[in-house]
């Protein structure tokens, strides 16, 4: 049972993956056993491609800059956070910065305030991917969510490759359900959160 009153670091938990690996659900699953603070990516993906498209410079400047204002804003109101993100090893976005260089700064700004960054991958099967991007709950927001979709994805980047950043743990969870990989991630904390 998760005990909200005793003293532990603070925590940026950042689940990265591809598209349908399931970080959303996860990060739910775990936010409701934690209580700590979800900031998935479609919160501010949506509201950018909704104002500015997928492919504006401006767009995507802003997208950074809310990113780090509110992961700042969150850090000042002493809230655990997890995000949610795809991860992009060799992305370089419309504004001329890497997908590294944006987890690096969420990372930089966690760790000068005093918190633990810890990075969680999620990876699943090819035809397990297939399967769940075509749950009807991917389209609530601006997510991939068709089969031609998820089979482009696929070519665009290796989503294998971890960070490699301290803590970081992989997790395939082709054959886990959101629960079991929710209480894995807790299990790898880099501090217990139980009595």
């Amino acid at each position: 049972m998760f005990i909200s009153n005793i003293k532990v670091p603070k925590i940026v938990v950042f689940i990265y993956g591809i598209p349908a690996s399931g970080k959303l659900t996860v990060a739910k699953e775990l936010s409701k056993t934690t209580g700590f603070t979800l900031l998935h990516n479609h919160l501010i993906l949506d509201i950018i491609f909704n104002l500015y498209g997928w492919e504006s410079k401006e767009g995507q400047k802003i997208r950074e800059k809310i990113y780090f204002d509110l992961t700042k804003s969150l850090i000042r109101e002493n809230k655990n956070i997890i995000f949610t993100h795809v991860y992009q090893p060799n992305f370089v976005n419309y504004s001329g910065s890497s997908d590294k260089q944006f987890v690096t700064s969420i990372k930089n700004i966690a760790e000068k305030n005093g918190y633990v960054f810890f990075p969680v991958q999620l990876i699943c099967d090819q035809k397990e991917l297939l399967k769940r991007v075509t749950n009807p709950s991917r389209k609530n927001n601006s997510k991939v969510n068709t089969r031609s979709e998820m089979l482009k994805w696929f070519t665009q980047d290796d989503f294998t490759i971890p960070l490699e950043f301290p803590f970081n743990i992989t997790i395939n969870n082709t054959n886990l359900s959101p629960k079991k990989t929710s209480n894995m991630i807790i299990k790898y904390f880099p501090f217990s959160i139980y009595s």
